[in-house]
């Protein structure tokens, strides 16, 4: 979420990973359109942006999201796991990690 405004950034769809970069980032608002005439406007944004959108928009206190499939992530989360054994950042209070339930 852009602090102080109503809109977030979220990654293209079909971009990989390792041709991300912030030029090519998407900036919507919490309805979940693309602003246009913004860096990387010209692109379709990530098939989750609605998901994104209704979580911003309908939980004020959540500052960003982090949606990955990673192997660790998956594995915390189908076990109900506290991450934060895992991750120092988390074990030292810098951040709170949520997992959203298994669909």
């Amino acid at each position: 979420m852009v602090a102080g405004v109503e809109l977030f950034v979220i990654k293209p769809s079909g971009v990989s990973y390792d041709d991300l970069a912030p030029e090519n980032m998407i900036l919507c608002d919490l309805a979940g359109e693309v602003v246009g005439s913004t860096p990387g406007s010209d692109r379709s944004p990530s098939s989750d942006t609605a998901a994104h959108a209704y979580v911003y928009r309908e939980m004020p206190e959540v500052g960003g999201i982090v949606h990955t499939h990673s192997t660790y992530a998956t594995a915390w989360a189908a076990r109900g796991a506290d991450a934060a054994d895992k991750e120092p950042q988390l074990e030292r209070g810098l951040a709170q990690l949520n997992f959203a339930p298994p669909a």
